[in-house]
Order: structure tokens, then sequence, then C-alpha cells
């Protein structure tokens, strides 16, 4: 998940597919979809990527079980 959250928008790999927008669609378009992603990556994406990684790190995993599977219950 922590690799998900990038410094750079353009670096992430949830970015990757708007590199490789095909040549059919017209090049001020796929300007704007890649400018709406980054946006959209940063004010509603990673805002809430953060939100969870917090709640896996703080809530969720330090009251998981620590083993696996119904042969570690007892009884």
């Amino acid at each position: 998940m922590r690799n998900l959250i990038t410094d750079r928008a353009a670096d992430s790999p949830l970015l990757s597919p708007f590199a490789k927008i095909p040549d059919s669609i017209p090049e001020q378009m796929k300007i704007r979809l890649q400018r709406e992603a980054e946006q959209t990556l940063v004010a509603d994406v990673y805002p809430a990527y953060r939100n969870l990684l917090g709640f896996l790190e703080e809530t969720y995993l330090p009251a998981a079980r620590k083993t696996i599977g119904q042969s570690a219950l007892p009884n």
C-alpha cells in the first residue's frame, strides 16, 4: 500500500495507464486526461489511501491474530 503513495503523482504506478493512451486519442485530450488523473489522485485517492494505511497500521494489524487457520484455534 505504501508504494502506491508516491512523492510525485507522476511517479505513481496508478497513473501508468495514462502514459499509454493510444495515439488515436487527440493530444489535447491526452493531456487533459493525464492532468485530471493526477489531480484526482492527489485530491481523492492519496488521502483515502493514507486513511486506510493509518487504520491498517494503528487499528487492524495490532488487533489481528498472530496465527492463521482453524488449527491455531483452541479446542
